[in-house]
């Protein structure tokens, strides 16, 4: 996030690309916990953050998604003591989960130039 004197905070996204500067940078941590935060934000001397940074985000979140999914099926298989129904709503949900795996997998490249762009990650997940 960047903030603007005039918009407040901005996701520095494609709205938000304006506001950076000539290297697509902003200096400093920003806004983010520490999971969410890509690791040029963690750095001790001369952190910055950018749009990689947002996508760095966005591949996290999927993560906590997947980490949701798993403990809601572990949650459930317990309740139910169940292991097979584990497998049933893995199988069930197979598909949507190795979409957000790939997901955070080209999104938390270390590198931030090998990281996907919002506009891939975007299409990979059909919005």
């Amino acid at each position: 996030m960047v903030y603007h004197p005039d918009l407040g905070w901005v996701l520095i996204d494609a709205e938000g690309a304006v506001l950076l500067g000539p290297d697509g940078r902003v200096p400093g941590r920003g806004c983010h916990t520490d999971f969410y935060g890509a690791p040029e934000q963690m750095r001790q001397e001369d952190p910055y953050r950018s749009r990689e940074s947002d996508v760095w985000a966005v591949g996290r979140t999927a993560k906590a998604l997947v980490l949701l999914v798993e403990e809601a099926c572990r949650a459930a298989a317990e309740q139910q003591h169940e292991g097979d129904w584990v497998a049933v709503v893995h199988e069930g949900m197979g598909q949507a989960l190795g979409k957000l795996q790939s997901l955070e997998a080209m999104c938390c490249a270390q590198e931030p130039s090998k990281r996907a762009t919002l506009e891939k990650a975007r299409e990979m997940l059909g919005v």
